[in-house]
């Protein structure tokens, strides 16, 4: 049965994003599709801290770590991968949330920014959909764009599901968090209208919701 957990997505609807030496408004969040269901009580955080992950854009993935982690509700755990094309790292094992908690992971998480150029999310998405958890949720904060390509992670996803269902665990619920990045283009990234596209569909396709991350106050859809 899945625990109250108040969603993602609307924890994160009404914060603001604040690059260092910006206005404190100068980031925000709109929700472009809310969750079809409630988060269950284990919480897998996936990000991305490849080389586009630079600059203000830490910032915000950052900032939309700490907003997902203020309001933990009763017996909320969580783990941590990040991935970039050096391969992917894990915080620890499960933790049992608390501000304590958090903060060291999210100490951690800063270390592990720029150390590759390249956005492999396969591997971080195949270890974390193997978490062996009766319920689970996946939270990707990423500016899409996965080197692998689309088809390829949502071909991970769709077997990741079913290893799931056939080991007796729930199909997890994906949320994703995307970050607004306009003009970072190597290694054959997509626009950002493309990358956020990506986001959203798997966000919908798995339950979670889609949100995104971008400049300026005014809501913004990047897939219109």
């Amino acid at each position: 049965m899945k625990r109250p957990l108040i969603p993602v997505m609307l924890l994160l609807s009404s914060i603001c994003f604040a690059q260092s030496g910006k206005k404190p408004d100068n980031y925000h969040m709109t929700v472009i599709k809310h969750p079809k269901t409630q988060l269950t009580k284990n919480w897998a955080f996936v990000i991305d801290t490849s080389h586009s992950m630079n600059q203000d854009r830490v910032e915000k993935a950052q900032k939309a770590f700490q907003e997902a982690t203020r309001c933990p509700s009763d017996e909320l755990n969580f783990c941590m991968f990040t991935f970039n094309d050096k391969g992917v790292d894990r915080f620890r094992k499960w933790r049992e949330a608390s501000p304590q908690a958090f903060k060291k992971a999210h100490n951690w998480a800063r270390k592990k920014w720029q150390r590759g150029v390249l956005s492999y999310a396969g591997n971080a998405l195949r270890k974390a959909l193997q978490l062996r958890k009766t319920e689970l949720t996946l939270i990707i904060i990423s500016d899409g764009g996965f080197t692998e390509g689309y088809e390829k992670i949502d071909c991970i996803i769709r077997r990741g599901q079913a290893w799931r269902e056939a080991n007796g665990y729930e199909r997890a619920i994906i949320s994703c968090i995307g970050i607004q990045n306009l003009y970072y283009r190597t290694g054959g990234k997509e626009a950002d209208s493309v990358n956020q596209k990506w986001l959203h569909d798997i966000g919908v396709a798995n339950q979670g919701g889609y949100s995104y991350v971008h400049r300026g106050a005014a809501p913004l859809n990047p897939l219109r």
